[in-house]
């Protein structure tokens, strides 16, 4: 009888654990993964400037970060070089285009993607390095929300959805649609995104624990990375070998985070 009771007890435990990794994975839209692609070695934090946003870029050896209506490029994390503001030129505003989000640097240009106020025309400005000048825009695209975008090795552009994104868009350089990646899974509250080594997508997210995902670009399988678990809105993301630069935004008062996450690729 003894045995039959701590028997019974085991059980018990086992369908509890069971219970709670499947609430875990239910919870954040996302399965319990086993397998590790990208393992984290070290996460430091440092602070930047309230106004460094909505997202960032790294390129030619300066620093792009993003406000809604404003860039920024940086000399390392502290050190102004120039700002554009408003980034939105007069006849876009004009249009109802009001709000930036994640950058990225491509080949010595800087492409933001930029919502209008209705959620209906997302589009793409380019702008030159040098000067902030406008070289082109791009759109608009077939969504709704854009709030990242962000370049392979062959100039590619990849975006998609703000919530339920169970889709990665990728088009031409011109913003032709070129691609769809399926995802095995669908994301809330996506808000930035990287390229990984042309391998991997790196997304950011706001759904609750900022959780950092990794999507493997040939099968769309996506895999969790780890989460910062901060009070405040995950926002941009940028990638470099073997390092992850995750940025929270805080409200006004406070100095924006940027986690810097080590991780090693082992699949």
């Amino acid at each position: 009888m003894v045995q039959m009771k701590k028997y019974v007890v085991v059980v018990i435990a086992l369908l509890v654990i069971a219970a709670v990794l499947t609430y875990l994975g239910l919870r954040t839209g996302v399965k319990v993964e086993t397998a590790v692609v990208f393992k984290v070695d070290k996460v430091e934090e440092v602070r930047v400037n309230t106004l460094y946003y909505q997202g960032l870029a790294e390129g030619g050896g300066y620093w792009y970060f993003s406000d809604r209506m404003a860039l920024f490029k940086v000399e390392g994390f502290d050190k102004p070089i120039a700002t554009l503001y408003p980034a939105i030129p007069d006849e876009l505003r004009s249009e109802g285009y009001d709000h930036i989000g994640d950058v990225d640097y491509f080949d010595g240009y800087i492409y933001a993607p930029v919502e209008d106020v209705n959620y209906e025309k997302p589009i793409v400005i380019v702008y030159s390095e040098s000067d902030f000048s406008v070289v082109k825009v791009i759109g608009p695209f077939p969504q709704s929300h854009m709030p990242w975008v962000a370049l392979d090795s062959e100039g590619r552009m990849y975006s998609s959805e703000f919530s339920d994104v169970n889709e990665i868009k990728v088009y031409d350089p011109e913003g032709d649609l070129v691609e769809t990646i399926k995802l095995n899974v669908s994301l809330q509250r996506v808000q930035g995104g990287c390229i990984y080594g042309d391998k991997y997508l790196i997304l950011t997210t706001d759904d609750g624990g900022d959780w950092v995902y990794a999507v493997n670009l040939k099968t769309g399988e996506v895999t969790k990375i780890c989460a910062v678990k901060t009070p405040y809105e995950g926002e941009g993301v940028e990638c470099g070998e073997g390092v992850i630069y995750f940025l929270v935004g805080t409200p006004e008062d406070m100095m924006n985070k940027l986690f810097i996450i080590h991780v090693r690729v082992t699949g």
